[in-house]
């Protein structure tokens, strides 16, 4: 048996630790969540620095004796007013019974109020009587605001039509109800923990293998923080379809994981094959065509123009672009009008409608009409006007052959009977109203049909040719001429009476005289000459002045008769 041979001398074996009140006081100080007491009215009994920072007290002096419930605690959680019977504090105070951390709300001295998670105790005396509450709380204002952001997250994460995936190094985490129904699966359970090269055929596009590939991009990610790319994934039915992928690192503080979003882009591929196919139908369209087409920018300079343009002007492409369209190839006057008129396009003041016709001079240096179709270039680039022009010079040329042809003797150039007669009905109604005066001249050519027995019909044509001439030279720009038929002419003068038209019959009349035609040389003319009367109509002035020009031819040709 061993002998006990106590504490060495001089030795104290220590006792029981019991904390002096100083040491409470010190623990609460040093704590870092807010802590006070109080007694059964609810009233401060203490406060540590960190309740005095949390509620915005001057110092723990100003808040003692005061009621904690009132000043702190009067609203829960939720905003709504709480009646100190209402208060857990109180409860715990009433059952002596603490309370499990709840969350609350609490207000500062500014008015402001921030979310707490609070823990109440019983304070007993010695007697083991209930005589308030410690209580400890913690400001959870950012832990909320993390709270709310990862609820936001999950939410966005779930809705999220794009296929969201969360993985570490050795597989995915967590996915949304996109991605199960992008990979054909059955649940969330079919992709948890499987490598992306699991969701992808044996090699990509360019041969690479997909399982190091994909473990290259994940390693690229981590340590830059993302990666974009594109990638061919298959689908657990073994559909395999391209993607853009999106891997993003999120820092966690259990460790980096990978956010991957998945964008299946058939069909914007598809669309984007289509657009390609439609931009190149356009662009040989553009060149193609048998029209001259030409982009021009807001400054007039030629930004694009097709193969017709460039045959019309002469020129090889890179020579045209950049040139000034409307100082270059137009005439100077009609360029700078146009000019204005395009300007008009871009800003939108003038709406580019219908047709628009202007001269452009040709390579060979003429001019060429070209009707153009504008169209205002807005979308991508410089905004600018497409134009597309057809050249309708030999079209408006025979437009105007016709239209000639309609009112003129095609031998003469003077006007046809119909377009005199439709004048003269005019002139007949101007008389009428205002009163004006008007004469009538009527001539032919004497003893006609020998010449043309003698010398032929071309020489004939060329003599009424050679009339049509004499006349219009002789006549003032208000008169009117005409073939009336055969050999026959007549002139319409207004604002003429029979005085002014005798004269100009005579002068006719030796003009022609004196004149020097082929084959005979020398013709004469027998002239009609009458003014008009009032209250006549058209056919009374024809028939007088064909009786003047009768009585002119039977009293011996070569002279002016007066009806």
């Amino acid at each position: 048996m061993s002998e006990d041979r106590g504490d060495p001398p001089g030795s104290a074996r220590p006792g029981p630790f019991t904390p002096s009140p100083s040491f409470h006081r010190t623990l609460l100080e040093s704590l870092g969540e807010g802590a006070f007491g109080v007694d059964r009215d609810g009233c401060f009994t203490f406060l540590n620095p960190s309740a005095v920072r949390l509620f915005g007290f001057s110092g723990e002096a100003a808040a003692l004796g005061a009621n904690s419930h009132e000043l702190t605690h009067h609203t829960d959680a939720a905003g709504a007013p709480l009646p100190a019977s209402e208060c857990r504090i109180y409860r715990v105070m009433d059952t002596g019974e603490p309370l499990e951390a709840w969350r609350d709300l609490f207000w500062r001295r500014d008015g402001t109020s921030f979310p707490v998670e609070v823990y109440a105790s019983p304070l007993r005396d010695r007697e083991d009587a209930v005589v308030g509450a410690v209580v400890t709380f913690r400001d959870v204002t950012r832990r909320e605001a993390q709270e709310q952001e990862l609820a936001r997250f999950r939410a966005a994460f779930e809705a999220s039509r794009d296929a969201v995936m969360l993985t570490g190094h050795d597989g995915f985490l967590d996915c949304n109800p996109a991605t199960v129904a992008l990979f054909e699966a059955t649940g969330r359970d079919d992709l948890i923990s499987r490598h992306p090269g699991d969701l992808s055929p044996a090699t990509q596009p360019d041969g690479a293998l997909s399982r190091e590939a994909a473990d290259a991009r994940m390693r690229q990610a981590f340590a830059e923080g993302s990666a974009f790319f594109e990638w061919t994934h298959q689908t657990l039915g073994g559909r395999t379809f391209p993607a853009e992928v999106l891997l993003s690192r999120v820092d966690l503080a259990d460790g980096p994981i990978l956010q991957a979003m998945v964008r299946d882009v058939s069909e914007a591929k598809a669309a984007r094959r289509e657009l390609e196919m439609a931009r190149n139908r356009a662009e040989q369209y553009f060149d193609a065509a048998r029209v001259v087409n030409l982009v021009i920018d807001p400054d007039g300079r030629i930004q694009a123009i097709n193969r017709r343009g460039r045959e019309l002007l002469g020129r090889d492409r890179e020579a045209l672009l950049g040139r000034d369209w409307f100082a270059d190839f137009l005439p100077a006057a009609e360029g700078e009008r146009m000019r204005q008129v395009y300007a008009g396009f871009v800003s939108g003041e003038v709406q580019p409608g219908g047709n628009l016709e202007y001269q452009v001079i040709a390579a060979d240096g003429s001019p060429r009409l070209l009707s153009f179709r504008n169209t205002v270039l807005t979308g991508g680039g410089v905004p600018g006007v497409l134009s597309s022009g057809e050249d309708i010079t030999e079209q408006r040329r025979m437009e105007e052959e016709l239209a000639f042809r309609a009112t003129n003797d095609p031998l003469t150039g003077l006007l046809n009977r119909r377009r005199f007669e439709e004048l003269l009905e005019q002139e007949l109604e101007r008389a009428e109203r205002y009163g004006n005066a008007f004469s009538l001249v009527m001539f032919d050519v004497d003893r006609f049909k020998a010449v043309n027995d003698n010398h032929g019909h071309d020489v004939g044509d060329r003599i009424l040719a050679g009339l049509g001439e004499l006349v219009r030279a002789r006549i003032r720009a208000a008169d009117t001429a005409a073939r009336w038929g055969g050999e026959e002419f007549m002139v319409l003068l207004p604002e003429t009476d029979g005085d002014g038209a005798v004269k100009l019959a005579e002068a006719l009349r030796r003009g022609v005289a004196e004149a020097d035609f082929p084959g005979p040389g020398r013709v004469t003319i027998s002239l009609g000459v009458i003014a008009y009367r009032a209250g006549e109509r058209r056919r009374d002035l024809t028939k007088r002045v064909d009786d003047a020009l009768y009585r002119a031819k039977a009293a011996g040709r070569d002279r002016v008769e007066w009806g």
